[in-house]
């Protein structure tokens, strides 16, 4: 597992932070963050 970049606790999602449509983006760091369950629910509220 990855390490949650917010909170340090083990990551399960992989949250995608820049805008874009399309289904697949290809990236690393620089478009998606490694997150636990509650910093990406916490981190998808705060897009909406």
């Amino acid at each position: 597992h990855a390490i949650c970049i917010r909170c340090g606790n083990l990551a399960n999602y992989s949250h995608r932070t820049v805008k874009d449509d399309n289904l697949v983006v290809l990236g690393e760091t620089d478009v998606y963050e490694p997150l636990c369950r509650q910093c990406f629910l916490k981190a998808r509220k705060e897009q909406q």
